[in-house]
């Protein structure tokens, strides 16, 4: 099996294909439908052509479904692979930024340390921090989505 991928469609076809197994019978085992299966499979949605940017709960159902952690599943995926820094631009012809929020509040599990500055977070501000960042990402999908 490969261990990485470029991305979270290259890897669900290629762990599918291995296993083989029809959509209907992967998605089954992954917790998710075979229809949603697809379409993250193409990494896009065939009616509108927009990419699929599953959530942060449907990555925890197919890595669970995987048998894996959610970091693990995400790193083999390519979600962790570069490291940003305000000093370093972004260098990417693009950015999802609700994929990159998502794979960074992944990220925040209780036995990471965070910090700010020189200040590490607890947990309940870790936590808190999380909540913030959740509620930007639907605040940015009701904005952006509504505008489509």
């Amino acid at each position: 099996m490969n261990t990485e991928f470029n991305n979270l469609s290259d890897a669900l076809k290629q762990l599918r294909i291995e296993r083989g197994a029809s959509l209907r019978e992967f998605g089954d085992d992954l917790g998710i439908s075979h229809a949603y299966l697809n379409k993250l499979e193409r990494g896009t949605d065939p009616r509108t052509g927009k990419p699929i940017t599953p959530t942060v709960e449907t990555l925890t159902k197919i890595a669970e479904g995987l048998n894996m952690s959610l970091k693990k599943f995400m790193t083999m995926c390519g979600y962790f692979r570069l490291a940003y820094s305000a000093n370093e631009p972004f260098m990417s012809e693009s950015i999802h930024f609700d994929t990159e929020v998502s794979a960074l509040i992944a990220q925040i599990l209780p036995e990471t340390a965070v910090f700010v500055g020189d200040a590490q977070l607890d947990e309940n501000a870790k936590q808190a921090l999380c909540d913030e960042l959740r509620q930007l990402l639907i605040k940015m999908h009701n904005t952006y989505d509504s505008k489509g």
